[in-house]
């Protein structure tokens, strides 16, 4: 308004470099939540900075040129009238709040999900017997599983000692490093929301699909490793046992059961589905307690307890924080999954609601241990096959569900347009009708890319 364009060019470029300066700050904030936590208070500030800065970008595109740009101010009214529709739209009001939610789990659960995505050969290894570890560890489940029930007990009592088992043995696999190949799914696609954010790009969508080949890989990975290890394990316990006492882990009626209860022709679509939706809410709940835990500064407060100093020392109290700090997540979260497995039906059947879980490691190892009791002749009925049919889709009944409700929370949290979606899908399904093989195995160029670069993990 001076009349001086030079000036008035050089204020509008000042100007625009305090807006990026003030984006980059919102992003410095961003990498400060995985550290201190995160409340939904915190992602609506950050989402009204946002909505700030994009408006003042959009004013000062409208206001710094020499003539008026019709499409400018077409794009500036038209975003006025879409905001001002939402605010009056409790449909609009339902889906911000579930967006600012879906952001908060994603800010605390994408640094936990990277830990499960394998990029080299030797990751892929190193989660192979990770997932070996699980398998074992597993087979003692199935073991104490069907200990606990040949103490005929029923309803509340019996899926109390279910879920005691189910809880200890996934906390002992937790603890020991091994992996669980279902906790997988529901972790790592918080992790995706990071790179969807740039898919606007030829790089980012390359980069979007190259962590999807590695994600699918590491899960299908995980899973070869519990199952193709919980079974052999299984059957030489079972061999053990018979040799001790002369009896099978389970009984006859047992193991018919079993071998009924994993029949692709019975209801085992249904539950192992509904297993997939427990072990999403038991990533919710794990995201929960590290985020609690962190918000509320308890590392500090229980390294520098007065009590805690008393009783333990500093060292130890520092100890106990770090540990804490490191395992609430995974602790919180596998005890809930096991009572969550073990109590859950037991509630749903006393309220007349006819669901179970099916799990396929437990699963796979109640298969294996059923095999002796009925005989290794059972291998040649169309039962047994029909059971083992439905251990796959246990499988991946059980990833797919997972995946798929920890992906939606991802979408929520990025907001993508549905053009961008169907461009992953289709990249995706590009990638792999030309390298199939890089989905299952650590094979092909986007691994050795992987193993050259820099460890970042």
């Amino acid at each position: 308004h001076s009349g001086d364009r030079f000036l008035y060019a050089e204020k509008v470029t000042d100007f625009k470099k305090i807006v990026h300066r003030c984006h980059t700050e919102v992003t410095g904030v961003h990498k400060h939540l995985e550290e201190y936590g995160v409340s939904v208070n915190i992602v609506y500030q950050l989402a009204r900075l946002e909505a700030y800065l994009k408006r003042i970008e959009a004013l000062t595109n409208c206001l710094s040129l020499d003539a008026v740009e019709h499409h400018y101010v077409l794009m500036f009214l038209s975003s006025l009238a879409q905001d001002n529709q939402e605010i009056r739209s409790l449909r609009s009001l339902l889906s911000q709040n579930i967006s600012l939610l879906s952001r908060k789990v994603v800010e605390r659960s994408a640094e936990t999900g990277e830990h499960y995505i394998t990029r080299t050969k030797e990751q892929y290894r190193h989660m192979l017997l990770a997932a070996s570890g699980g398998g074992m560890l597993t087979a003692l489940t199935v073991f104490m599983k069907f200990f606990v029930m040949s103490f005929g007990l029923v309803g509340f009592a019996q899926g109390a000692l279910a879920s005691l088992n189910y809880a200890l043995s996934f906390v002992a696999i937790h603890l020991a490093g091994f992996t669980l190949a279902t906790k997988q799914p529901s972790m790592t696609g918080p992790a995706l929301a990071t790179k969807m954010r740039s898919v606007t790009s030829d790089s980012g969508m390359t980069d979007l699909v190259t962590e999807i080949v590695h994600l699918i890989r590491s899960q299908v990975g995980a899973i070869f490793g519990n199952v193709f290890t919980v079974i052999p394990v299984v059957l030489l316990i079972n061999l053990i046992m018979q040799a001790i006492s002369g009896h099978n882990i389970i009984s006859h009626t047992n193991a018919h059961h079993t071998l009924e209860s994993t029949d692709i022709f019975g209801a085992t679509i249904i539950y192992a589905s509904f297993t997939g939706v427990l072990l999403w809410l038991s990533s919710l709940v794990a995201g929960w307690a590290g985020n609690w835990f962190a918000l509320r500064g308890l590392r500090k407060s229980i390294a520098h307890n007065p009590r805690f100093n008393a009783a333990f020392g500093k060292v130890s109290s520092r100890r106990l924080a770090h540990f804490l700090e490191k395992n609430m997540s995974g602790l919180v979260g596998n005890i809930c999954l096991g009572f969550m497995l073990g109590l859950l039906p037991e509630v749903l059947k006393f309220l007349n609601i006819p669901l179970e879980v099916r799990h396929v490691t437990l699963s796979s190892g109640a298969l294996a241990a059923s095999i002796p009791v009925l005989g290794w002749d059972i291998v040649y009925e169309p039962i047994f096959w029909r059971a083992a049919v439905g251990i796959l889709f246990i499988g991946f009944l059980n990833l797919t569900v997972s995946f798929a409700l920890a992906l939606w929370v991802a979408w929520r949290a990025t907001e993508l347009p549905w053009i961008q979606k169907k461009a992953i899908y289709q990249a995706v399904s590009r990638r792999f009708l030309k390298n199939p093989l890089t989905f299952f195995f650590p094979v092909g160029e986007i691994v050795r890319k992987a193993e050259s670069e820099p460890k970042k993990h």
